[in-house]
């Protein structure tokens, strides 16, 4: 992670939501989007799942516990590793809200249709992974035990992209239908380079 609050991998800078960008996304578009992040939106902007009700969830989230800032919504962008605002704004990833009692936390992923089957998505998912089992509590202590996501059985490629990150499969998710994968924290340090 930067000082500033990013996470950079090989190919990606991934940047953390803030309420004025999100509110320059609801209000402005793609347009107002691409300004407040300083970078190129993607064809085919938004990914999956993320439109106005994702967004203004993200908001409220941000507002009543603005503690939780990186905890939620993150902004997925193709690193040009060159000049400001040549970046490609291609996805979201994030999680969903603060490691749980048992210090499990959930994450979430969409790349526009043009960039998936590319690795971006695992990519960004094992930043955020990595992210969250680095994460210290205001004691200093590392609370996250594991980390997990859920997919319908029938989303091959979801299912892909939670292997690749990592993750191996647990069992039914907490929604119908859904399939749960999940990795510990052993798991990950285990299988580091």
């Amino acid at each position: 992670m930067t000082a500033d609050g990013e996470l950079r991998t090989q190919r990606l800078r991934i940047v953390p939501a803030t309420v004025n960008v999100l509110k320059a996304e609801l209000e402005c578009g793609v347009t107002g989007l691409g300004d407040a992040l300083r970078v190129r939106v993607a064809d085919g902007w938004p990914a999956e799942h993320w439109d106005a009700g994702a967004i203004g969830y993200t908001i409220r989230k941000l507002t009543e516990r603005p503690e939780e800032s990186g905890w939620w919504a993150w902004y997925v962008m193709k690193s040009s590793h060159e000049a400001v605002g040549q970046d490609v704004l291609i996805g979201t990833c994030g999680y969903k809200g603060l490691p749980d009692e048992k210090g499990i936390v959930e994450i979430g992923y969409g790349i526009v249709e043009a960039e998936r089957r590319k690795g971006f998505a695992s990519e960004a998912s094992r930043a955020l992974i990595e992210r969250a089992f680095a994460w210290k509590d205001s004691r200093g202590v590392s609370v996250v035990r594991s980390v997990m996501a859920e997919t319908l059985p029938e989303l091959i490629a979801s299912i892909g992209v939670m292997k690749k990150a990592g993750m191996s499969f647990e069992g039914e998710g907490s929604e119908p239908g859904t399939v749960r994968y999940r990795v510990t924290r052993e798991a990950w340090i285990s299988s580091a380079p």
